[in-house]
């Protein structure tokens, strides 16, 4: 219910949306604490239990949704922006539209993220700070994934048992945050960031900013994907999902959800868990290295030993060289390199 105590209705697809990246725990530990950084089963089944309360209930108790309210007419403002752009791209406008979203929405962000908390203020920085779950390097997505999964399976022939289409709603709920993870293993500025490497190897925010850029770099540049089923194709990443050259990563994105969700139908219909077949539509992190693809920013060795690219900040470099960032020293100094060049790879989209 929002400020004017009207219902907030929550579709399927603003979930997939919001849930996992603005509503991911109360307590500021719930926050910080990654499904795929959990000690056991246990663990990680109540890690995913206490990012998935702020859905049922707000955290002040007080039952009112309109920071979700607010959020969600904020994003599909935002959206209506972006997809004018893409239909206006014959006049290129929306390259110039994407080389300056970056900044503006991430100041929004922090102002909107507003949901209850012990300190009163925005979050996004802090759940993007402690955003494993999100990233397929090591698994983590695809382990947030899977536990989700098995939950919003459980939750489904609990339903079915019953005879509840409450119950099953929930257990839709459940698995749209599965399938915000499985749809981020879609995006290639997810798939072989060393994304908790950058973030414990150094001093505090240092490698998350680190991250970010790669992340950026990834999203706007193409990289060739393979998935379990052997399929491959090429695919984009965050902020160019409507790009014309990313119609096939879109499709495979929108299969992969449509199984995901008719399994958990299935477990409703036949009361039997299902094999989460969703997941083996996704790239494989694995593979992106035997694709031929540019070299990463960023990439793990052994020892847990984070090395960068040289030179920083040309991706299409056929003779890349590799150095250790060894210390936070180190660190803060590539991330000076790239703030004070104002690095952007969406400016090689023009």
């Amino acid at each position: 219910m929002n400020e004017n105590g009207t219902t907030t209705n929550l579709t399927y697809p603003w979930i997939l949306t919001l849930g996992a990246d603005f509503f991911v725990g109360c307590a500021l530990m719930e926050v910080t604490q990654a499904i795929c950084n959990g000690t056991s089963s246990s663990d990680q089944l109540d890690r995913f239990k206490k990012k998935y309360a702020p859905l049922l209930s707000s955290c002040d108790g007080t039952g009112s949704s309109a920071p979700i309210h607010d959020l969600c007419k904020y994003v599909i403002a935002q959206s209506s922006m972006t997809q004018m752009m893409w239909q206006a791209n014959n006049n290129e406008s929306w390259k110039a539209y994407f080389v300056q979203i970056g900044g503006e929405t991430m100041e929004d962000y922090l102002n909107r993220t507003v949901y209850p908390s012990a300190n009163g203020f925005g979050r996004y920085l802090i759940i993007s700070a402690h955003d494993f779950d999100h990233f397929a390097f090591g698994s983590d997505a695809a382990t947030a994934h899977t536990v989700a999964r098995g939950t919003a399976f459980n939750q489904a022939i609990v339903a079915s048992s019953r005879g509840n289409i409450a119950d099953l709603n929930a257990a839709y709920v459940m698995n749209v945050l599965a399938d915000h993870y499985l749809s981020d293993m879609f995006s290639t500025g997810h798939l072989r960031a060393p994304r908790q490497a950058l973030h414990y190897n150094y001093a505090l925010y240092t490698g998350d900013f680190l991250t970010k850029y790669m992340h950026d770099e990834d999203s706007a540049l193409w990289l060739n994907v393979a998935n379990q089923q052997g399929n491959w194709w090429k695919a984009l990443g965050d902020k160019r999902y409507f790009d014309t050259d990313n119609v096939t990563n879109k499709y495979s994105i929108n299969a992969a959800l449509q199984v995901s969700i008719g399994e958990v139908w299935n477990a409703y219909s036949t009361g039997h868990t299902q094999p989460n077949a969703a997941l083996t539509y996704a790239p494989d992190p694995a593979t992106v290295a035997q694709q031929g693809n540019f070299p990463p920013l960023f990439q793990l060795t052994g020892g847990n030993v984070v090395q960068v690219r040289s030179p920083l900040m040309n991706p299409f470099t056929t003779a890349p060289e590799y150095t250790s960032a060894t210390d936070s020293s180190r660190a803060r100094d590539i991330l000076g390199q790239l703030k004070d060049a104002d690095y952007n790879p969406f400016t090689f989209l023009s």
